[in-house]
């Protein structure tokens, strides 16, 4: 990806109120400069390339503080303006609502509708690994920001794709891309909160999958169990949401990059 194709628009970033440090300034302070405008000149590497679909992930270098930008601006206009948008907010409110749990990168603000600035966290994912590197306490925490995130109301909802989860420094493990999570909704809101009690266990269940190709030896039997149990309802609402994903990748096919 060519960097410099990002656009010329002056979108000076939203940032979030200040969390953990960040260098010798907080977030607010060293971020203050960046907009749509200038992001180029401060792109170190491309950490993902995205497809039509997906968006791309930068690493930034800004007043010698490293940061990771998200950022649909370079897909389709079409794309960018609906599922871009609309995916953005949800990886936003993700992030808040994770905010404080530890494995969760922090989130630094906003960069206009389609982007956000994140923590870096360097490491490999998980599918980078070959079977049997990863150590039985990167399971143990794991399970427990999984626990965390679900005390605060937040369902990641797509770990099984184990490109989510960086080994990072001292093989902790990093959870990130929050465009697929669910938040736990007000009880005037009844329908929104029996989606989430479906999904409530993908998460738990994401991490024996991956215990499994990583790691079998050590996969209990009552995780083997909890595994498999699946009803009739819950089978239905994943097939319908694999095809809304079909649907909207069918969408983009043709659709030009921007």
């Amino acid at each position: 990806m060519n960097a410099a194709k990002l656009d010329d628009t002056k979108t000076p970033i939203a940032a979030a109120e200040p969390g953990r440090a960040w260098g010798e300034c907080s977030p607010a302070g060293c971020l203050a400069e960046l907009d749509r405008r200038n992001l180029a000149r401060h792109v170190v590497r491309v950490i993902h390339e995205g497809n039509r679909a997906q968006a791309d992930v930068l690493l930034i270098q800004v007043n010698g503080q490293v940061a990771a930008v998200k950022d649909y601006q370079n897909r389709g206009a079409w794309y960018r303006r609906t599922f871009g948008r609309f995916l953005m907010g949800r990886e936003v409110r993700g992030l808040r609502a994770a905010a404080g749990v530890p494995g969760v990168p922090h989130f630094f603000g906003r960069l206009g509708p389609w982007a956000c600035v994140i923590e870096y966290v360097p490491g490999p994912t998980c599918r980078q690994l070959a079977v049997g590197e990863l150590e039985p306490r990167f399971f143990e925490e794991l399970n427990a920001t999984v626990a965390h995130l679900r005390e605060q109301g937040v369902l990641h909802n797509d770990l099984k794709h184990d490109t989510n989860i960086i080994v990072g420094p001292g093989g902790q493990p990093w959870i990130v891309d929050f465009a697929g999570s669910l938040q736990q909704a007000p009880w005037w809101r009844p329908f929104w909160r029996w989606l989430y009690s479906l999904y409530e266990a993908d998460d738990r269940k994401a991490v024996i999958k991956l215990k499994l190709c990583h790691r079998p030896d050590l996969v209990t039997p009552e995780e083997q169990q909890f595994l498999e149990q699946r009803g009739p309802l819950e089978r239905f609402v994943r097939r319908a949401r694999m095809g809304i994903k079909r649907l909207a990748k069918s969408l983009v096919r043709s659709e030009p990059r921007a």
